[in-house]
This record gives C-alpha cells, structure tokens and sequence, in this order.
C-alpha cells in the first residue's frame, strides 16, 4: 500500500506566506520607485558629512547630504544607502539628487544602484524563494 504525504506540508507553507511577502513588497518598493521617477525633480546635491547609522550588530556611515529645491528652499537628507556603496564618497562631494517634487523630504542619490537597487534585491529574494515553492508543491504533487 502507498503511502499518502500531505500536499501542504509546513515549509510549503511557510515558503508560500515568505513568497507573498516579498512579491508584495517589490510591488509596494516598485510602484514607490516608479512614483518617484514620475514627479521627480533633478538638483545638485552636496555630502555635508557622513552619519554613524547603527542596527543590530553593525554599524554603517551613511552620507548626509543638502541640496536646494527648485522652489529655492534647503533640504539635508541622510541617504538610506551606506557602507558599501557609499565607500567612493567624500564630505564636500557634489551629487546629483533626484528628489520628489510633492514631497521634497523624499529625495535619493540620482544613480540606478541607489533608485533601483533595493527593488531588484527584493525582487530576487522573491524569485528564490517562489522557485523553492514551486520545487517543494511539484515534489509533493510527484508523491502522491
């Protein structure tokens, strides 16, 4: 007599519920990119000086940057890329910033890696973690 396995057993369900999350939150961070690209404005920015941001164990330095909008008002933002893809930066360093017209606190290094990044990494994580739940759902199917 053959046996029966569960069809949903608990890591397809745990990959299935991590496969969701991260498919909704490249399409939040997706449509937030695509957002700000839409009502976006493009300035000179300057790096005033590097900021320690600390999580869990590390700690990162982070560039601190200002710039004017085009309505002639200041802006500093601290960029939410640090470390690694920061470490070519210097204080007193012009960037190009691109920034969001309606909410001019919503602002970036104008560079594909620093708009588009986080999005892509998602989106990656997303697609590992679906083609594990295709491969786990397929296999379970094959044993019954």
């Amino acid at each position: 007599m053959k046996k029966q396995t569960k069809l949903f057993s608990w890591n397809l369900i745990v990959l299935g519920i991590i496969t969701i999350f991260l498919l909704g939150l490249t399409l939040v961070n997706l449509i937030s990119t695509i957002y700000l690209l839409l009502n976006s404005e493009k300035t000179t920015g300057t790096i005033q000086k590097f900021v320690e941001i600390c999580g869990g164990e590390s700690c990162n330095m982070c560039p601190e940057i200002s710039y004017i909008s085009n309505d002639g008002s200041n802006h500093t933002f601290v960029s939410g890329s640090c470390g690694f893809f920061t470490r070519n930066y210097f204080e007193g360093q012009s960037l190009e910033i691109i920034y969001n017209s309606n909410i001019t606190s919503h602002a970036s290094i104008n560079s594909f890696v620093f708009i588009w990044g986080y999005t892509i990494f998602i989106l990656f994580l997303a697609i590992v973690f679906s083609t594990a739940f295709v491969a786990t759902l397929r296999k379970n199917l094959n044993k019954n």
